[in-house]
């Protein structure tokens, strides 16, 4: 039942992210290593006061695995919402040197199938942090395999995550496809303009994704 327990992190850096977003990235001490090994996909419980309430919040890792492993680095990503407590909080308060308690991951949105030749993610806003750590542990751990991301956002300006984005498509430029879907800002194709909805991964899925070419 250990494992269930919240414990003392603290806080290594506070990287900010577009639209008043956050990357806050917590130092693993080696004897926690064991403890805090996480599946890509799997999230953080997180706890803290603000303004004397205990607060808790549950949010999606979004560094690879392999972080965690050679630098001792866990990493989540925090967008500010109205009327959001631990959020603006986090985002305007929080940082490096700070102690925050935090569960071990937890989650089931991980891969079912561990090799995979051609992975899929969409997302939307925020949700690209569990998507971001399957992405790039996919493609550092499975040197065969390709990844191919949808994702929607209201503009380029407001893209969480788009440098960290870049970078993995430079390192992998061959094997990493970007299809940036935007609902308020024109783009060349009539396709990747609007929002992510059912009618709009149908027609990538038909115009681009062959259902066969996925894993």
């Amino acid at each position: 039942m250990s494992a269930l327990r919240f414990h003392e992190l603290t806080v290594k850096r506070v990287s900010p992210e577009a639209a008043g977003s956050v990357a806050i990235t917590f130092d693993i001490p080696p004897a926690e290593l064991e403890r805090f090994h996480f599946e890509p996909g799997q999230f953080l419980t997180v706890k803290a006061v603000v303004d004397g309430q205990e607060v808790r919040r549950s949010y999606s890792i979004s560094s690879p695995r392999s972080r965690l492993a050679k630098k001792g680095e866990l990493e989540i990503g925090i967008r500010p919402v109205e009327g959001g407590v631990f959020s603006n909080w986090a985002a305007q308060s929080v940082k490096a040197g700070d102690t925050i308690s935090v569960m071990p991951p937890d989650g089931r949105f991980v891969v079912k199938k561990q090799r995979a030749i051609h992975r899929v993610g969409f997302a939307a806003g925020s949700g690209i942090t569990p998507i971001l750590s399957i992405a790039a542990t996919t493609l550092e751990e499975q040197p065969e395999s390709k990844f191919t991301l949808v994702y929607g956002n209201r503009r380029m300006s407001s893209v969480m995550f788009n440098e960290a984005l870049q970078d993995l498509k430079d390192r992998y430029r061959d094997r990493l496809t970007l299809i940036h879907v935007l609902s308020r800002q024109a783009q060349e194709v009539d396709l990747l303009q609007g929002r992510i909805d059912g009618d709009k991964v149908r027609a990538v899925i038909d115009a681009l994704l062959p259902v066969k070419s996925m894993d």
